[in-house]
């Protein structure tokens, strides 16, 4: 509901994060429309959300909600496709955030060309590595995107590479990062590498990734190359 969505983000809000993501794109149009706005009102001063769409969307429902609520904050990827968010984003005012859609360079190219997003997530995993995603966080701040920076999930090796690359984007271009890796039952590296601290993520000063994995904790070698 949207009361216990206001909740969470309250709580998050205490524990010093400011920037929030709220899931919406459910079977109930007015409900996310009510969700919105519920939201956007109760939002603390000074910090900001995403609504995080999942694809969930069709093209006409996107137009519908969107143009049905006050809100101008981000909305993340509201279609499944490249083509469907790139025909919402030129009907609705609030800037749209490209995700599940992006893969490649390619990708990124063509929502340039359409003014299909004015924002994307940069996600190492899913585009095949730090340098590539480095080519597409360069590619996003010379066309004046804005950017989350973080992948798609992992422990905190994953965490603190993207936060590398985050670190190192100007901050105009770099609006947050979420990291993953509390969310796994086993931590390889206790108290090393990127750590929300009250809502915040520094990287480690050590030389490289600066973390150093337990390899007692990360088990027995699924396979090895030499």
């Amino acid at each position: 509901t949207p009361e216990e969505m206001i909740a969470l983000i309250k709580a998050a809000s205490a524990d010093g994060y400011r920037t929030h993501s709220a899931k919406i794109g459910g079977n109930d149009p007015d409900l996310d429309i009510a969700r919105i706005n519920a939201i956007s009102a109760a939002l603390p001063a000074g910090e900001n959300v995403t609504f995080d769409v999942n694809r969930a969307w069709q093209p006409g429902t996107a137009i519908r909600v969107l143009n049905s609520v006050a809100s101008r904050d981000w909305v993340e990827q509201p279609c499944e496709t490249l083509d469907q968010c790139a025909h919402v984003a030129a009907r609705v005012p609030q800037p749209i955030m490209l995700d599940e859609c992006m893969n490649g360079l390619q990708d990124h190219l063509d929502a340039w060309r359409r003014n299909a997003c004015n924002g994307v997530k940069v996600k190492p995993n899913r585009l095949g590595g730090l340098t590539r995603a480095r080519q597409i966080r360069d590619f996003g701040v010379s066309v004046g995107w804005q950017m989350h920076i973080e992948d798609v999930g992992g422990s905190v090796l994953a965490d603190t590479a993207a936060l590398h690359l985050a670190a190192s984007t100007p901050e105009a271009n770099r609006l947050a990062s979420w990291l993953c890796h509390h969310h796994l039952a086993l931590d390889p590296m206790p108290g090393q590498g990127a750590r929300n601290v009250a809502g915040f993520a520094t990287v480690p000063s050590a030389p490289g990734l600066g973390v150093t994995p337990d390899e007692a904790a990360l088990g027995t070698a699924a396979a090895i190359y030499e």
